[in-house]
């Protein structure tokens, strides 16, 4: 618990600054999504903030005027409507639509995904050490969730749900056995809904490879690249990783991944151009070279 209080902390005093910061004459204001979940955007916005601030560019960051869900963010960027900037995982069909900045903000971690389950049945995903067995389960997923495709795609039975609050009182109404949620989340999750039922499973590590991207519109060129080269900086300095660690390090460490059965997954989604042999911009190699088998189809290694 003093890990969760430490990461709200550091949430709150982030985002005070973002929201009372001044404008000044020649800053462009960008508007970014606004959320309900401050402890979820807090990361993102710092990065961005910080990244803006190295660009040469005098920006200023806004949340926008509305909590939407994720598809209409990407529509209003798209139109240019009431958002500049957004953040979320990549594939094929965003990186068409939009322009994305191709450094993963968390180091490819929204890919490596524990479940959350009912604290009646927490061992009920002991045994299992394979696809093949993970299939006689079923997860619970938002149905717009790039996940969702990602685990309906290698055979995983997926119970969809319209709203993700609502995911939490399904998996304690039995509506599915697992939900999986990635390592950068689950720990304030589990701390927001434990009083429902639910606990947290010790036993798997569910992985595909993955990117959680900032996208501009097609057509901002000048804001994508005072992004990318705001990020190479904090890359080349040290500080990205440094950021990254005093948000994500010790909730990351406490759930003792190297202990955790694997479960590896391909992700067809994933670009053909994604940087996965850029290895200081992921927590774990997944250049293929020396890649784990979940990065080949299966034509490919038989």
């Amino acid at each position: 618990m003093r890990i969760i209080c430490s990461f709200t902390a550091l949430i709150l005093v982030g985002l005070s600054f973002f929201a009372g910061a001044q404008v000044s004459d020649d800053a462009r204001v960008l508007l970014y999504p606004k959320s309900s979940d401050d402890w979820r955007a807090a990361y993102p916005v710092d990065m961005l903030s910080r990244a803006l601030a190295l660009s040469g560019t005098n920006y200023q960051l806004r949340a926008g005027a509305e909590d939407v869900p994720k598809a209409r963010n990407f529509l209003n960027l798209s139109t240019n409507h009431g958002v500049d900037v957004v953040w979320s995982m990549t594939s094929v069909e965003r990186e068409t639509e939009h322009l994305a900045i191709k450094i993963p903000l968390n180091r490819g971690l929204m890919g490596y995904r524990v479940a959350l389950v009912r604290r009646a049945e927490p061992d009920i995903l002991a045994g299992v050490s394979n696809l093949e067995q993970l299939k006689q389960f079923t997860a619970g997923q938002m149905y717009v969730w790039s996940d969702t495709k990602i685990l309906t795609s290698q055979g995983l039975v997926v119970v969809p749900g319209s709203n993700y609050d609502t995911l939490f009182r399904m998996l304690v109404a039995g509506r599915f056995d697992f939900f999986p949620r990635s390592v950068t989340e689950v720990s304030q999750e589990l701390a927001l809904h434990a009083a429902m039922g639910i606990s947290l499973d010790q036993h798997l590590l569910i992985r595909y490879p993955a990117a959680m991207y900032f996208f501009v519109n097609k057509q901002d060129t000048k804001l994508a690249a005072d992004i990318e080269r705001g990020l190479e900086m904090l890359l080349t300095s040290g500080e990205f990783m440094q950021r990254f660690d005093r948000y994500y390090g010790d909730v990351i460490r406490e759930l003792h991944l190297e202990s955790r059965t694997p479960i590896d997954l391909n992700n067809p989604y994933l670009p053909e151009d994604t940087p996965l042999c850029r290895r200081e911009l992921w927590w774990a190699d997944l250049c293929p070279v020396k890649a784990p088998k979940f990065l080949y189809d299966q034509s490919e290694l038989e």
